[in-house]
């Protein structure tokens, strides 16, 4: 072939190849667009669910699936305890939210009080630091706005409420595909609940382990070498140096350190206590410092740093008879010396960094005082609505639900001791307080607390007939109570002619 017919092949060659691109360019952009169109369809038909009908209905896709598995693993279960606790509790919600509406001013009423503060009563001002009056004001303005459709429909929910025809939501927002989708994750959270017990018993293991190691919290760095070197160097390790002025000696041991870091460690203590406990009068706010900061305290802190591992002291000190019979102060002084070394390495931003880690460090600390230490009960930490919740799940006539004080104040014990018993004389629960009232609201939380105890009364109440809940007196006068009872703790009712107690429908006792 010549040189001519060898580029005339060539030539037509390229042509076809040219060719046959463009005209497979449209069939790969359609095989590719079915095939997207196929994985839409697809990807569609995945994000349906089935309905009590059989039928296949969209989601909606601004619902995070896996956020509501979370919710729904641990969502608590229908009893007649948890039953009658929700509906005392969504009946005073909605109770309340009435009175909000009812005696609220809006939120422009609010600007304009917030504006006008310094013409205020002064008994009126110290509301403004709190958040209630606000949210109350957002929420009626809301409300009047008709901005939130749920906020709407709530005062009225009971109006609302067919009993014979429970399918349908009443607040706005929730679709019958969504109650369909919680139906269908509660049942694949039933079916792997065996599979997945183990594993949760593991995880918890390891929380706890985490827990422990979390305390205590990580003690903030002195970067200053020679502030460091200080905090942990005792006086008597350069009392003897005389050829140091007083003055070198001084700034060369931690005693300015400690005198410094005591008086950080009162404010730091102070703001973190006055913020926790803004319930706490000066009173309560004394003795939880006092507990706090004394030196047996600072020594288990210290310890557990081992901050007195690091201390260098003059020879023989440890042996020093001060130091082995009683007063042995060491612990605390480096403790409260390390804090003033804070104070000097960062002089300008020592405050926050102290008090966020003793906020930390002191947590548990604080959590078994208000526990445990009579003087610092307070009734923002007593549910003194205990008592009547306790009546409301288990009382009734016949049973004799009383409180009895059998301990008083003395000058060793400063608190009060009250049993919760019933009329047979079993004690139900024990309260400790500072007065009979805290006790005595202690006692029916303690009872509270003991879940299988009050679904045993509360069921026992359920399967009495009503008109065994009634008490007859005889025409003599009564008291009801057993006759080792009848002293002055003793709680009774007294009435004569005949006459009935009976429970009303709150379960309040009615005179008849």
């Amino acid at each position: 072939m010549t040189s001519i017919g060898k580029k005339k092949g060539e030539k037509r060659r390229f042509e076809n190849d040219t060719l046959n691109e463009t005209t497979q360019q449209p069939l790969k952009s359609e095989k590719k667009r079915k095939k997207e169109k196929k994985k839409d369809k697809k990807s569609k038909k995945s994000k349906k669910i089935k309905t009590l009908e059989g039928k296949l209905e969209p989601v909606d896709e601004t619902i995070d699936i896996a956020e509501v598995k979370k919710f729904l693993k641990d969502e608590p279960k229908y009893s007649y305890l948890n039953i009658i606790q929700i509906e005392h509790a969504a009946t005073k919600f909605i109770e309340m939210y009435k009175k909000i509406l009812d005696i609220s001013p809006t939120l422009g009423s609010y600007q304009n009080l917030v504006k006008n503060k310094a013409k205020l009563d002064l008994d009126i001002v110290p509301s403004l630091s709190r958040y209630m009056l606000k949210v109350a004001a957002e929420l009626k303005t809301l409300y009047i706005l008709k901005k939130d459709p749920v906020l709407q429909k709530l005062p009225n929910f009971e109006e609302n409420f067919d009993p014979n025809n429970n399918d349908n939501p009443i607040l706005p927002g929730i679709l019958n595909n969504d109650v369909q989708l919680l139906i269908n994750l509660l049942d694949e959270n039933d079916s792997q609940d065996i599979k997945e017990s183990s594993n949760v018993n593991k995880k918890e293991k390891v929380f706890t382990k985490n827990e422990s190691l979390s305390w205590p919290p990580p003690i903030p760095e002195i970067r200053n070498p020679t502030i460091r070197a200080r905090v942990f160097t005792h006086k008597s390790l350069v009392k003897n140096k005389n050829f140091l002025s007083e003055n070198a000696k001084l700034n060369s041991h931690n005693e300015m350190l400690e005198f410094l870091g005591d008086a950080a460690l009162y404010f730091a203590v102070t703001r973190i206590i006055y913020k926790k406990f803004p319930y706490f009068d000066d009173g309560q706010l004394t003795e939880l410092r006092i507990q706090l900061v004394n030196n047996e305290r600072l020594k288990k802190f210290s310890l557990a740093y081992g901050l007195r591992d690091k201390l260098k002291c003059g020879p023989g000190l440890l042996n020093d008879d001060t130091y082995k019979h009683g007063k042995r102060k060491l612990e605390a002084d480096v403790f409260e010396a390390y804090i003033g070394g804070l104070v000097e390495d960062n002089p300008t931003n020592y405050a926050e960094l102290i008090e966020n880690w003793l906020e930390k460090l002191m947590e548990p600390t604080i959590k078994e005082l208000t526990a445990t230490n009579i003087k610092l009960q307070s009734p923002e930490t007593t549910n003194l609505d205990a008592k009547r919740q306790l009546y409301s799940l288990i009382g009734y006539a016949a049973l004799g639900l009383s409180y009895r004080v059998i301990k008083r104040r003395t000058p060793d014990d400063p608190s009060f001791v009250v049993e919760c018993r019933i009329a047979d004389g079993t004690v139900l629960g024990i309260g400790r307080g500072k007065n009979v009232k805290v006790a005595g609201s202690k006692a029916a939380e303690s009872v509270l607390a003991n879940k299988a105890l009050v679904e045993e009364y509360a069921n026992k109440r359920a399967a009495i007939p009503r008109s065994q809940t009634i008490i007859s007196l005889n025409k003599s006068n009564k008291v009801v109570n057993s006759p080792k009872d009848t002293g002055k703790n003793s709680v009774g009712l007294t009435e004569s002619n005949d006459r009935q107690i009976v429970m009303g429908e709150a379960g309040e006792l009615i005179l008849k």
